[in-house]
Parts: structure tokens; sequence; C-alpha cells
């Protein structure tokens, strides 16, 4: 799969199961990193702009469930308009 933003599909990974099933083993492996190393490397996500309220609710649910670090809320748009 492409990094890239405009990717078909790739947006789906940000809610629910699929968002979970990637934060999960990276917060994983960050703690033991950090835990390792002695220090305490933030762990952030960069969220899309183009997302409903029930979207970043749902995204909210797995920042806190994976225990990030913080917020980049700025990203790719789809829409221009505005």
């Amino acid at each position: 799969m492409s990094p890239s933003p405009n990717t078909p599909g790739l947006r789906t990974l940000q809610f629910g199961e699929q968002l979970d099933a990637l934060l999960g083993p990276i917060r994983a492996r960050a703690t033991e990193l950090n835990t390792q190393s002695g220090r305490n490397v933030p762990l952030l996500i960069k969220i899309a702009p183009d997302m409903s309220a029930e979207e970043v609710a749902l995204m909210a649910e797995s920042i806190a469930r994976n225990a990030l670090d913080g917020v980049i809320a700025t990203n790719t748009t789809v829409s221009r308009a505005g």
C-alpha cells in the first residue's frame, strides 16, 4: 500500500478496529523502546481534516485506548471548498 494520503481506501484505516490494529503494536513497541532507552519519545498521530464529528469521536476513542501522546490536527484534505 502506498503511503500517499490520496490512495483509495487508505483513510478507512483511521477508525475502529483497523486503527487499533495499527496503533496497538506501535504503542507496545514504542513503550518497549522508551523503557529500554530510559527516554520518553512521544507517539503522535496525524489526522485528516475531512472527518465528520462521528469519525472524530471514533478516532479519539482509539487514541485514548492506545495511549497516544498527542495529535497533529492537520493533514491533506480531499476538499478545497470552504
